[in-house]
């Protein structure tokens, strides 16, 4: 068993050759970085259908459902959220 490491001429090259070992840590933080950016901007959109629709014409019906798509995709942010940070943490 050898106990030697292998060196490194800067830390670019170490941080590139540790990047190519762990493709699938990559892409999984990528799709998790999609993920995240999409429904933060989603949640504004669908606050804003909220206020619109379903109080400004008092449709009760309506503003259930759009409470419910909302906390879904708020509740789905928040799990890719943490996903992507405990991803990220191993790579």
């Amino acid at each position: 068993m050898s106990l030697e490491r292998k060196k490194y001429k800067s830390y670019k090259t170490w941080l590139l050759n540790h990047l190519f070992k762990n493709k699938f840590l990559i892409l999984f933080v990528i799709i998790g970085i999609i993920i995240v950016t999409l429904t933060r901007t989603l949640l504004p959109i669908i606050i804003g259908e909220i206020v619109d629709d379903a109080l400004i014409a008092l449709d009760y019906d309506k503003f259930i459902t759009l409470i419910v798509i909302g906390f879904a995709i708020y509740s789905m942010r928040n799990a890719m959220e943490y996903v992507t940070m405990m991803t990220g943490h191993y790579l």
